[in-house]
């Protein structure tokens, strides 16, 4: 009797078929992984915004001076100051952080932010800075006047 042996393996069209479908799930995983650290992008943004906040407070206790925060569209300016005046002088340290994925609103209570000494602000009310990030979600920074706690809310 004579038996025909088979050939074990794949056909050149089950290969193609194969490629063409890991080809259409990677390009749908590229897609994802772009949203998400386009988010993060975002994400981390925010997080450096808070970070300049709460540089520019310790900055002013730990030198015993004050610091100012100044908003723009797109940019936060930390600016300490070793002698709290008035006017404000002796001028330690300028920083500036730029965002691409952040629009942010000034100051609820006028531009620049003052923090003093006492880690407090130069503020009678709460202060208040809103951002908005490439996708459409809203966070409100409050800066509390007597301590200069800083609270992060979402819109």
């Amino acid at each position: 009797m004579n038996i025909r042996n088979q050939e074990r393996g794949f056909s050149l069209i089950e290969v193609i078929i194969l490629i063409a479908i890991l080809g259409s799930i990677m390009k749908m995983a590229s897609f994802s992984l772009a949203n998400v650290f386009n988010n993060k992008s975002a994400y981390e943004e925010a997080e450096i915004l808070l970070g300049a906040l709460y540089y520019s407070r310790v900055e002013a206790q730990t030198i015993d001076g004050c610091a100012t925060v100044s908003a723009t569209a797109n940019s936060i300016t930390t600016t300490v100051y070793l002698d709290c005046g008035p006017p404000l002088a002796k001028q330690k340290s300028t920083e500036t952080f730029n965002f691409t994925k952040l629009v942010i609103t000034p100051f609820s209570t006028g531009d620049p932010l003052t923090f003093l000494s006492n880690g407090g602000t130069s503020e009678a009310l709460p202060s208040e800075l809103v951002i908005n990030d490439i996708k459409g979600n809203a966070y409100k920074y409050v800066i509390y006047p007597a301590i200069g706690s800083i609270r992060k809310k979402s819109l």
